[in-house]
């Protein structure tokens, strides 16, 4: 068995607590509890990727990109979605120069056929320094190879996908 605790419970205050019934059953009473505790380990192993444990509430200051960066496509191959993440520098990264609007640096993204034809816009926009993610939906596409170009000021750079 496994479990945890002790839990401070405090009156009239809700408090989450979650259970599983984990049964594994073996070629045997010594092997179904190896069996339960393989399990168990499993289940484990699931809700704490899927429930991280909050340690704080403090605000987490990012750190601005140095430089633009366009990373490749995930996942590749896709079906039918893919995302494509993009970083943007700070204002006071010689990088950034070009384009600059307010603290905001025009930005584009824009996937291509093989052939080179714009197949869509992804980002036309303004964008403030940081990094970003965006869902490329190809659902209505043919399946083949596609390229997109990440282009601001006078930086740009093309990923095949």
């Amino acid at each position: 068995m496994i479990n945890t605790g002790p839990f401070n419970l405090i009156k009239n205050e809700p408090m989450d607590i979650i259970i599983a019934y984990v049964v594994g059953r073996g070629i045997d009473h010594l092997n179904s509890i190896d069996r339960a505790r393989e399990i168990t380990r499993y289940v484990h192993e699931e809700y704490e990727r899927n429930f991280s444990t909050l340690v704080s509430v403090e605000d987490k200051q990012e750190e601005l990109p140095a430089q633009f960066y366009l990373s490749q496509n995930y996942p590749n191959p896709f079906n039918p979605t893919t995302k494509i993440k993009f970083s943007i520098p700070s204002p006071t990264s010689p990088l950034s120069k070009g384009g600059m609007q307010g603290g905001l640096t025009n930005v584009s993204l824009i996937v291509y056929d093989i052939l080179g034809r714009k197949v869509t816009t992804l980002v036309d926009e303004p964008k403030a320094p940081g990094t970003y993610e965006i869902t490329f939906d190809a659902s209505r596409l043919a399946s083949g190879v596609y390229l997109y170009r990440l282009t601001s000021g006078s930086f740009s750079q093309t990923k095949k996908m």
